[in-house]
């Protein structure tokens, strides 16, 4: 199954179970929050991966900052107009943006590489490069591993999916490969209601000077 086919099915369920999680995740609120206080000023971020809630964007956006919810699924970017009004999405695939060079401020990426090949992420992360500004800010969070493979659907809709997830020095190593000088690295343990894997929380900025 595509990933867009996926993410279609699992929309809804995955919506009704994630509507409210960071109520209950003060570490990814602080790290959101030091990731919209690094700009002086309302700036564009775009979030990749934005999902059927919409809540990143939200919360962003209640930092001050205009963001921009892309999903390469059109039942979640449905969805996520709808929790979330006033805010701008688009289907949109973030390894292909159809947004010009040096588009946005910043980019977040959360848990939103897990489902491309690990052989696709140099190409993916450099799409990412590009529609940064020279000292743009990215966020990247993704859950720790050291590989790629099928597994059992987590949702229990489909009998198996695609799972990419990089190794700590994989993720590393791909940033600066692509032109990122990572800024702060902090990884947590799993929440007792979390999959049993490390969560990273790499911040990076883009080649050349840094926005002021």
């Amino acid at each position: 199954m595509k990933v867009t086919e996926y993410w279609d099915a699992v929309a809804q369920t995955y919506l009704d179970l994630f509507r409210d999680e960071f109520d209950d995740k003060p570490f990814d609120l602080a790290i959101l929050r030091s990731f919209a206080a690094h700009f002086q000023q309302t700036r564009s971020v775009v979030d990749v991966g934005c999902g059927p809630c919409g809540a990143l964007s939200r919360i962003l956006s209640g930092h001050g900052l205009t963001v921009t919810g892309i999903d390469i699924s059109s039942k979640c970017v449905a969805l996520a107009k709808t929790e979330q009004p006033g805010l701008d999405f688009a289907v949109m695939d973030m390894a292909e943006m159809a947004f010009s060079d040096k588009a946005f401020d910043g980019l977040i990426a959360y848990y939103a590489l897990h489902y491309t090949p690990l052989s696709d992420l140099p190409a993916t992360v450099s799409e990412f490069a590009r529609v940064l500004k020279p000292g743009g800010r990215l966020l990247l969070v993704a859950k720790e591993g050291d590989g790629e493979g099928w597994i059992d659907d987590p949702l229990g809709i489909t009998d198996r999916v695609f799972w990419s997830a990089p190794s700590l020095n994989d993720l590393q190593n791909l940033l600066t490969d692509n032109g990122f000088t990572i800024s702060d690295c902090q990884v947590r343990k799993p929440h007792a209601q979390e999959i049993d894997v490390r969560r990273i929380y790499l911040s990076a900025e883009s080649s050349s000077a840094r926005i002021s």
